[in-house]
């Protein structure tokens, strides 16, 4: 379910990126942004599920790249909005 609401964001983004004024544009940012803090709230709830100490090395990789991704969406978020 995750991966279908990424792939709405990602076709949301791709169309307002097409737009030539920010006023059109600046919509898909705040759903988008809504997402991916809602995501990382709920990741840093339930941090001890993902397997950040995996002997796995891809699985620790993507675990923290994941991670890495959601927080700084929700940073570059912040400063666009102010």
């Amino acid at each position: 379910m995750n991966g279908f609401i990424l792939l709405g964001c990602f076709a949301l983004v791709f169309v307002a990126s097409r737009q030539h004024t920010w006023a059109r544009a600046r919509v898909a940012v705040a759903g988008v942004w809504l997402f991916t803090v809602l995501t990382l709230i709920a990741t840093l709830i339930h941090i001890d599920i993902f397997r950040m100490d995996s002997v796995c090395l891809l699985l620790q990789r993507l675990c923290r790249w994941g991670l890495a991704v959601d927080l700084s969406t929700a940073l570059v978020g912040i400063l666009i909005q102010s």
